[in-house]
């Protein structure tokens, strides 16, 4: 996702920022509505990147809605359709990683397959680094920008961008992330092997 000039998270139309709990308006005069005409259009145009009818915050894919402290599918019957359970482990691990104070927006998760094997890798990758060069790497990437995607145009983590560039996007180094992702991970693969009643 794009940034303003104050480094802020811009939604994909650019016309709201998140604050680090909710979307606000970049321009609060045009989201009060001024003549009416502008607001109609910021609503329309933000579409999945706002809110939804009820005012809840939209992931910027419009499947998942903020609860205020866990993403939540908008269709709890299965947004993505077929027997749910990909959404639902994806669901959970962005929870997780909520819970560990990482907020992901879980349609940047990919399949749970995927996801362990990218993580794997790049977990490998830095753990056999030396300290000094995890240091290096841990301050390069403790601020939101761009330093993990990095890893995935080295090719240490195939396959999970999306998860990279929604790291990119939050505060935390990249060890402690690979960290918090692993736990998310296994938390995810525990929920979905429980058997439901």
């Amino acid at each position: 996702m794009a940034t303003d000039a104050q480094g802020r998270q811009l939604s994909d139309d650019g016309n709201y920022y998140w604050d680090g709990a909710n979307w606000q308006p970049v321009d609060p005069n045009a989201a009060s509505g001024g003549d009416g005409t502008a607001s109609s259009q910021q609503s329309q145009a933000a579409g999945t990147a706002g809110t939804d009818a009820q005012g809840r915050q939209l992931s910027p894919d419009g499947n998942y809605y903020w609860d205020g402290s866990n993403w939540q599918p908008v269709d709890a019957g299965g947004a993505a359709g077929g027997d749910g359970t990909g959404s639902s482990e994806q669901s959970s691990f962005a929870q997780a990683m909520s819970q560990a104070g990482y907020s992901i927006d879980p349609s940047a998760v990919p399949d749970m397959a995927t996801l362990q094997s990218g993580i794997t890798s790049a977990e490998q990758w830095y753990q056999s680094l030396d300290p000094a060069t995890q240091a290096g790497i841990d301050a390069a990437t403790r601020d939101p920008g761009q330093a993990s995607i990095a890893l995935s145009q080295a090719g240490v983590a195939a396959g999970i961008d999306s998860l990279l560039q929604a790291f990119d996007q939050i505060q935390g180094s990249l060890g402690e992330l690979l960290q918090a992702s692993q736990q998310a991970l296994q938390t995810a693969q525990q929920g979905s092997s429980q058997p439901s009643n």
